[in-house]
């Protein structure tokens, strides 16, 4: 069943079920009925634990944890739910996301993480992976303790020991349709399968994970569609569930075959369990399959429009054997719809649910067959509160005549009827109660669930018929029952219980208060008088009291917003004189709560507004303060009214106070009031107001010296927190409106207060630029900098404001400036409009020609045009020759269009050009792989053949390009055995070098084109690397050193540093020097010109299978230094070359442990730079190698106790040095 975690604990309702539940559905066998509409048998078996899951074929080996994570992470066809719809496993996920909190929370924790974390999660969630490698896992890849802490924390939260796909996941009802044969019978011997057979602790698991609100209707689960239409809805195929009840085989075969098949000899013991030994779980499972059968008999009786025959052979045979089935045909007989089982009932029987269901006659028929069964009266008690329940007084009274009802649960029947909303069934549980002389029970209870239903007419029931001659117990006095009416927001129920005493005794103010902060909360303005009163008189005495339950009550209506309940409660203190203002109120009040003028003149209406503010009393001026503060301008209009007037001590403090949204407005107010009382704005008092707390500063910001201005307040006054003059304070911030008021005021519209004049103020705002240049300002005004407003807004790219300055014709100096401005920061509209004022209008600036740099690597050919166009004296072929010196056509990169290198080339650009390198144009465009620019250049006279000196494009189109732009240059002319005498030599050196992991194909093809080609010369060598076999046994597969051998290259060449191809191999793989050592001459005993033999290079691979090749071929190298000294293990500690491939840490560990298991020195040193000594601990904390190896290089005591005396301190200086370093 989809029993969610979305329960209620305030509805009591909801808390009952979910009790019921619990105490219903535990056990093996009713695993038969809460699991027999699966729509999907192997789901259902999988997820208890019988049926074999599917097994993970074990992952491929790949580079990393997360990689092998993410190859065995299940894709939507092979996930373990046996089922091709893609939208079935997306929703199953989504629910357990969205409707169980710890996957919420795992979900929220996770979102930041790394991207592979959810498929190892998923992984988890769907198959058997042990949870404590999942665990060791992200520990390993979560980089963040924190992360790893959380997560963590989340698992160990999580109450299953199995994954959720084995438990309840698996127990979703996609769609309401019956069983197929095959189907049920495997369902039956799941569900009556042995302990033994099926552990419990999965049905324990479901439990714990799903806990919450189900409805059982038809003997299937309902409530839980409107989760799975919404999942479906935002995950799922709507076609791929099936709503409506399929007939899979005809219902009254289906019926038929249930019953036959309760029958076998096999399965008698369905019917015939011990009831000592196995109790309600045996009924359980018999009623489950039972009415099964049922359900189908009468959705075929409902389809037929008719009834079935009770000459069935099915049914025959089970009322000959046993009254209980003969119940069940009774069922079937007298109804025409499925059985509605409910949950509000005790165990379900054939007579509970007929009086569920107002079925009198069944009801008789049932009574008359059952009565000498031992469970017949606990059977009618149940059936008299099932018929209560529902609200079928014909059936109560059938029930009632029944001798065998002596006794019931009075308080449940009760209850259930008032639930019902039928009086007549309420007066007759209690008169029936009465007559069996059966005591009921709290009373408290009666009242609150009548009052929670809005139910009047139970409450007189009650009032009448049990508590009339009976006395409340002192229970009933509490508030509970008013709490619940006031929540109805009935007046009436409220009146009724107040009638019957219901209340809270004097003086107890938590009990009165929780009704009516109830009524302050959740609205009921009609309840808050009647409330009132009965409240006043309880304590007719205690004034005081009143007052306190009217202010907690506003306060409560000021948060809730309950307007209408204030308004009442308001007229409730009016109506009994009862004075509410006090300073406490007046602050604890909302601002909200005085803009309504309704509410603050209630009030306020004792307040006397005094002839002069200075003679009002305490409370007048608090709350006139209390209201400019709060922003509540209709109040404070009301009380400072005329004719009233206000000194300037007075005007300043109301003039610091006010406060809110409305701030510009009370200005106004205090402004008219000073205005009234004659108030001089140049009075130093009001200057020192006006001066303190950046008071100037927010009246700018808010709008609000708007007022200030109209009062003669002057423009020009020197505000030094502003750090400029309110007219470039106000043009700063954009406020136009302040603007305005300040320049209508007079304020001097050059003076900005510092450098800036008001006008660079406002180069961002094109409106207050205007109207300070229609009021005359200096379109040529300049900073410290000299530098004027035109500059600033061309600068910043305000295409309005350089339009609007435009039209006051600035001079030539201020255009130049501008379009220097324009120009430097890439904003070719601005430009445009410059020279659309002024078409004669140029530039001059050393920097010219960075800002054509800056043009042409943003690809922006109509910007190039403006510079080249504009700036005087610009030299586009301009290369300094110091280093890192270049022409503009050498700023190629793939974006580049071709418009720009046109314009470049036809403004007089040197397409042959070389940079402080010797690169050409055409060299950067192969590196950047623009076969589109490089056509051009060609077209425009590039060369692509060049000095031994020059760097060759073929070359960089070799290490760089894709195979057309190698195949474009070649057919264009270029040698392919040109060598350059720089870095890498020919074009095929530059192929071989180019990296194979990142570009495998592209290296492929242009290395086959090249050495498919007549007239490649192999042979020729590089500078740098001597013969191509170097870099061949370096960078490519075995395949290619292969074919330059068999071309002839000589596997025994060295380069300049007497390096062979063999010493190139070993920094690779075992397999290329396997390949070498093939050849005549190649051995592992050859050492370059600094000494280095074969060991050397194989540690720098940190590849351990490299370095066990060589010791195991040539051991003596072990601890053979170079000339400097320096040990294989020395050179191992040190970085790699650039060029080898990427090794791990891991790897230098497994080398370093090979080298010292065959005998490796820790105790030698090598020569560095400046006299320095290099040991093996001084290198490894030089080069900030972790702790594992630092531990691993790190002589003992007993080695430094055996060496010399000398050797010994020189060892202790560098430990010292290596260990204050780390």
């Amino acid at each position: 069943m989809m029993v969610l975690e979305n329960l209620d604990a305030n509805s009591g309702w909801q808390t009952t079920l979910v009790k019921k539940l619990h105490e219903t559905f535990q056990g093996t066998r009713l695993r038969l009925k809460v699991l027999i509409t699966s729509p999907r048998i192997d789901m259902v078996r999988r997820s208890l634990g019988v049926a074999a899951q599917r097994s993970q074929e074990p992952a491929k080996h790949s580079e990393s944890t997360e990689e092998a994570y993410s190859a065995t992470s299940p894709k939507h066809s092979e996930i373990a739910w046996t089922t091709s719809e893609q939208g079935i496993d997306n929703a199953a996920w989504y629910m357990a996301e969205r409707y169980h909190p710890p996957f919420r929370s795992l979900r929220s924790s996770i979102a930041n993480s790394q991207p592979w974390l959810r498929s190892v999660l998923h992984r988890w969630l769907q198959d058997n992976t042990d949870l404590g490698k999942i665990r060791g896992a992200i520990d390993d890849f979560l980089s963040h303790s924190a992360e790893q802490l959380i997560i963590r924390a989340i698992f160990d939260s999580l109450p299953m020991k199995k994954p959720v796909a084995k438990v309840a996941m698996k127990i979703v009802l996609w769609c309401l349709r019956p069983l197929t044969k095959n189907e049920f019978e495997d369902l039956l011997n799941v569900a009556m399968a042995s302990f033994t057979t099926v552990e419990r602790v999965s049905f324990e698991e479901v439990a714990s994970l799903f806990h919450g609100l189900v409805t059982a209707q038809r003997g299937r689960v309902s409530l839980a569609n409107d989760i799975v239409r919404d999942t479906i809805l935002s995950y799922g195929d709507e076609r791929s569930v099936e709503w409506c009840r399929e007939e899979t085989l005809s219902h009254s075969d289906l019926a038929d075959w249930c019953l036959d098949y309760l029958q076998q000899p096999t399965n008698q013991d369905i019917l015939r369990e011990d009831i000592k030994r196995d109790g309600a779980l045996g009924r359980d499972a018999r009623y489950g399959l039972l009415w099964y059968a049922v359900d189908h008999w009468a959705e075929h009786a409902h389809r037929s429009k008719g009834c079935w025959s009770p000459e069935r052979h099915s049914f025959q045979s089970f009322q000959k054997e046993d009254g209980d089935q003969l119940n069940l045909w009774a069922v079937a007989k007298s109804k025409q719809q499925p059985a509605l089982p409910s949950l509000a009932i005790g165990p379900l029987t054939a007579l509970c649910i007929l009086s569920q269901h107002g079925l009198p006659s069944a009801v008789e028929n049932i009574v008359r067959t059952t009565r000498r069964q031992d469970t017949f009266s606990d059977e009618l008690a149940d059936a008299f509160t099932a018929a209560a329940s529902s609200g079928h007084l014909e059936t109560v009274r059938v029930l009632a005549c029944q001798a065998e009802l002596w006794q019931f649960d009075v308080d449940r029947a009760v209850l259930a009827a008032i639930e019902s909303g039928v009086p007549e069934i309420l007066v007759e549980i209690i008169s029936h109660a009465k007559r069996l002389g059966l005591e009921f029970g709290n009373t408290e209870a009666y009242l609150a669930r009548a009052a929670s239903l809005d139910n009047v007419v139970a409450v007189r029931v009650v009032r009448d018929k049990i508590l009339k001659h009976r006395p409340l117990e002192k229970l009933s006095k509490s508030s509970i029952p008013l709490g619940l009416a006031c929540y109805t927001r009935n007046p009436d129920m409220l009146r009724e219980l107040l009638k019957l005493g219901i209340s809270p005794t004097t003086g107890d103010e938590g009990g009165w208060w929780q009704p009516l902060e109830t009524i302050c909360r959740y609205g009921g303005s009609a309840l808050v008088g009647p409330f009132l009163d009965h409240f006043k008189s309880s304590h007719s005495l205690d004034k005081q009291m009143w007052i306190s339950m009217c202010h907690d009550s506003l306060q409560e209506t000021d948060k809730s917003g309950q307007w209408a309940v204030t308004s009442s409660i308001l007229n409730w203190a009016s109506r009994n004189s009862l004075i509410l203002l006090d300073e406490s109120i007046i602050q604890h009040l909302s601002a909200s709560f005085w803009s309504n003028l309704e509410h603050a003149r209630l009030l306020t209406s004792h307040l006397t507004q005094p002839e002069s503010f200075g003679e009002g009393d305490t409370l007048f001026k608090q709350a006139v303060c209390a209201f400019f503060d709060k922003g509540a301008i209709e109040v404070a209009q009301e009380l400072l009214r005329p004719p009233m007037t206000v000194d300037t001590k007075d005007f300043c403090a109301l003039l610091s106070t006010a406060n809110g949204e409305a701030k510009d407005k009370l200005f106004t107010l205090i402004c008219t009031v000073g205005a009234r009382s004659g108030i001089d704005m140049s009075h130093p008092a009001v200057q020192e107001a006006i001066l303190a707390d950046n008071f100037i500063q927010k009246s700018i910001e808010d709008g609000s010296i708007a007022s200030l201005l109209e009062y003669k307040l002057d423009p020009n006054m020197e505000i030094l927190a502003l750090e400029r003059s309110m007219l470039g304070y106000a043009a700063y911030q954009g406020k136009l409106d302040v603007v305005q008021a300040l320049l209508v005021a007079g304020a001097n519209v050059n003076v900005g207060g510092d450098d800036w004049t008001p006008l660079h103020c406002a180069y961002d705002n094109s409106e207050i630029t205007a109207l300070l240049l229609e009021n005359g300002a200096d379109v040529d005004a300049k900073d410290a900098s000299q530098l004027s407003a035109l500059y600033f807004a061309s600068k910043w790219g305000h295409n309005r404001v350089v339009s609007a300055i435009l039209r006051m014709k600035p001079s030539t100096d201020t255009l130049e400036q501008a379009l220097s401005s324009a120009l430097s920061n890439s904003h070719a509209k601005i430009a445009e409009l410059l020279i659309e004022h002024d078409a004669d209008l140029t530039t001059e600036s050393s920097d010219a020609g960075d800002w054509l740099e800056d043009a042409v690597w943003a690809s922006d050919a109509d910007l190039v045009q403006l510079i080249l166009d504009r700036c005087r004296n610009l030299d586009v072929n301009f290369v300094s020759g110091a280093r890192w010196s270049w022409a503009i056509l050498h700023h190629m990169d793939w974006t580049i269009e071709l418009s720009v290198i046109r314009t470049l080339v036809a403004r007089g650009a040197d397409v042959n050009i070389a940079d402080w390198r010797n690169g050409t144009p055409l060299y950067y465009a192969a590196r950047a792989g623009n076969l589109g620019a490089a056509r051009c250049l060609v077209r425009w006279g590039a060369k692509v053949n060049g000095p031994i000196d020059q760097l060759l494009a073929l070359g960089a189109a070799c290490e760089f390009a894709s195979p057309e732009f190698v195949k474009f240059l070649i057919d264009e002319g270029a040698d392919i055995n040109a060598v350059c005498y720089d870095n890498p030599g020919t074009a095929l050196h530059a192929a071989l070098l180019r990296d194979m992991s990142d570009d495998a194909m592209n290296k492929t093809h242009i290395l086959n084109y090249l050495l498919e080609m007549d007239g490649i010369d192999v042979r020729i060598r590089s500078r740098s690397w001597g013969s191509v076999l170097n870099v061949a046994a370096m960078k490519c597969e075995p395949a290619i050193a292969t074919r330059l051998l068999e071309m002839g290259v000589v596997a025994d060449n060295c380069d300049h540093l007497g390096r062979q191809p063999i010493h190139h191999a070993l920094l690779q793989s075992v397999e290329m020097a396997q390949l070498l050592l093939r050849e005549e001459g190649v051995t592992l005993d050859g050492e370059d010109k600094l000494g280095r033999h074969a060991l050397h290079f194989a540690v720098q691979s940190r590849r351990p299978e490299v370095v066990e090749f060589v010791l195991r071929k040539r051991p003596f190298l072990v601890n053979k230094p170079d000339i400097h000294g320096w040990t294989p293990l020395l050179w191992a500690i040190r970085p790699p070359p650039l060029f080898s491939n990427r090794t791990t840490d891991d790897q230098l560990n497994e080398v370093l442990k090979l080298l010292l298991a065959h005998g490796a020195r820790k105790l030698v040193r090598g020569d560095g730079a400046d006299g320095e000594v290099w040991t093996p601990v001084r290198l490894a904390s030089y080069c900030n190698l972790d702790a594992d190896v630092l531990d691993l290089v790190t002589p003992s005591q007993d080695e430094l106790g055996e060496l010399q005396q000398d050797d010994g301190d020189q060892w202790t200086e560098a430990c010292n040095r290596q260990g204050y370093g780390r």
